[in-house]
């Protein structure tokens, strides 16, 4: 099976969009936050934690929807 960026779907690109942007949110917000006030480490775990948690099960949720998507695409044929 040869993988190429033809044989994605367009959903694909969106939601990696989406999980690119908000790993970009996280990353702005932690330096923003070791710059201004140099916490201890749990602060940054209780900031970040909660954003990479969220790309993760954004990944899943994509992923749980595309395979839906595609299962109906292929039971309408």
């Amino acid at each position: 099976m040869e993988i190429s960026p033809s044989s994605a779907a367009p959903i694909d690109h969106l939601a990696l969009l989406v999980i690119g942007f908000i790993c970009l949110i996280g990353l702005a917000l932690a330096w923003r936050i070791q710059a201004s006030y140099s916490p201890p480490l749990w602060v940054h775990l209780f900031i970040a934690l909660p954003t990479v948690l969220m790309a993760c099960l954004l990944r899943l949720l994509n992923g749980w929807l595309t395979s839906d998507t595609k299962a109906l695409v292929i039971n309408r044929k």
